[in-house]
């Protein structure tokens, strides 16, 4: 048996080069990204997506040291600064794209949880709306009143409501967020997602696009007709763009339940992407709940190397142990 290891990265560059954007979602600098794609391309087999539904039919074996190369939420700083340096090194790169958003108005929740938290910090902000006390620079929310006075106060904030979030339920979480914001004068921001002209050159140039949901909310915060819609939203959307949609997603925030894999399976899905750490065993019990290596700012290549090498067992139950 072989086995799989799938990498998770979001956004490459500097956090200066998208100023609104939360830090949270920023992967690595594109020399770092370009250190570690070198080191992919040296040390192990990268696959594309289409090997690995292949080999799940039944096809050829994965090669040994197989890696899979992902990107969730199809920024524009993927065709920028990702891309290239993936292409120039014959590294295959799938692309989670959340549907709804090219060529729209829309902000991801966290980038406008993140400016919400920033301004409710800022010294400009103004004392007369509910949503903040300039006095105490409280910051008034359904979960409590939270401190945003410091940069450590204002980090903490924004786990604390991004966590809110995930737990749901989500649209009412929403709603919250977007009304703090549009009292707080937060100005709205386009997409940052690539516009479908650019992910159909992408397309042309090898790069496979998957469905990511139509508005990326954690599926398990969602009601089950929401649930549905969301996962083959994405896939109609990106079959009448795209003219074809590749069975595999990446669940938003990696969240998966009893009601997400079945709604997976029942959109067409045959792989599911978690955020679970760790890597797979191939061919998998079950498709819909693979695990994969997220890629923060404090990875580099040695470090990458070393979890990319560890046996399976011993890989999967460093991580299972770490995460309790």
């Amino acid at each position: 048996m072989s086995a799989l290891r799938v990498l998770t990265y979001h956004r490459i560059g500097r956090q200066e080069e998208s100023p609104g954007q939360s830090p949270a979602t920023l992967s690595a600098s594109a020399e770092s990204f370009a250190a570690q794609m070198r080191m992919i391309a040296a040390r192990f087999r990268p696959v594309s997506l289409e090997q690995v539904l292949a080999s799940l039919d039944g096809g050829a074996a994965l090669p040994a040291r197989a890696v899979l190369v992902t990107f969730d939420d199809a920024t524009e700083c993927f065709g920028r600064s990702a891309w290239p340096i993936l292409r120039s090194l014959r590294v295959p790169a799938t692309l989670f794209v959340p549907t709804a958003f090219p060529e729209s108005d829309r902000e991801f929740w966290w980038d406008t949880l993140y400016r919400l938290v920033e301004a409710a910090g800022s010294d400009a902000s103004s004392g007369s709306s509910r949503w903040i006390d300039s006095a105490t620079r409280l910051l008034q929310t359904p979960w409590g009143e939270l401190p945003v006075a410091t940069a450590a106060e204002r980090r903490q904030t924004w786990r604390r409501l991004a966590d809110a979030f995930h737990q749901g339920p989500f649209e009412e979480a929403v709603r919250w967020l977007r009304a703090a914001a549009a009292e707080g004068g937060l100005e709205a921001r386009r997409s940052p997602v690539l516009a479908w002209s650019e992910l159909r050159k992408l397309r042309d140039e090898g790069v496979a696009l998957a469905p990511h949901t139509r508005t990326h909310p954690p599926l398990t915060a969602v009601a089950g007709d929401v649930l549905n819609a969301e996962l083959t939203g994405a896939r109609d959307d990106l079959r009448r763009e795209l003219g074809a949609s590749w069975p595999a997603t990446a669940n938003p925030g990696g969240f998966c339940d009893a009601a997400v894999t079945p709604a997976a399976a029942a959109s067409g899905m045959r792989l599911g992407f978690t955020t679970c750490r760790g890597a797979n065993r191939w061919p998998p019990r079950d498709g819909l709940r693979l695990r994969r290596i997220n890629v923060g700012q404090r990875s580099g290549p040695v470090k990458l190397a070393l979890q990319l090498s560890l046996p399976t067992p011993l890989f999967n139950s460093l991580c299972d142990w770490r995460g309790r």
